[in-house]
């Protein structure tokens, strides 16, 4: 809500409608329905594949980000253009089994860097540019970015 008020403040022009809830497969839907583009900075997989599989039914174009302790990456996904998430890791690993922000935690530098480059990324994307079609790996702590070319999976319909 305090973010809405600030950026309501900044642009009096633009339409924000902050939500307040859990993600899951029964409202995912209601959620993105009327965006033009989805920018996600959720913190864990399960909620990464469901933004991955409703905005590729519903063709809408997004941006997946990560981050854990000094690591993050990103990646553009467009429905029927580039790989999607599902190309780059075909299910989610079982609930618990990976390392998350409550058991490692995340440097604040690490998701100030991994959303700055998303959203200028969506900038892009709102401006006409092509996405940048790479999967990017950062490492704040030391200083490291990589970017690496995912290819679409042959069974991947997207």
């Amino acid at each position: 809500m305090a973010a809405a008020n600030k950026l309501k403040k900044i642009n009096l022009e633009i339409a924000i409608e902050p939500l307040t809830v859990d993600v899951s497969p029964r409202n995912i839907e209601e959620i993105i329905k009327e965006s033009d583009i989805v920018l996600d900075g959720t913190d864990n997989l399960e909620t990464h594949f469901l933004i991955n599989d409703a905005c590729l039914k519903n063709n809408l174009p997004w941006i997946y980000t990560a981050a854990l302790g000094s690591t993050a990456c990103c990646m553009t996904i467009i429905p029927h253009q580039t790989p999607c998430l599902r190309c780059y890791m075909s299910q989610p690993p079982s609930p618990g089994t990976l390392p998350n922000c409550d058991t490692v935690g995340v440097l604040s530098m690490t998701t100030g860097t991994i959303a700055s480059l998303q959203s200028a990324e969506a900038l892009r994307l709102l401006a006409g540019f092509e996405p940048t079609n790479f999967f990017l790996y950062i490492d704040v702590w030391h200083r490291e970015f990589e970017t690496i070319k995912i290819q679409k999976r042959p069974d991947c319909d997207t």
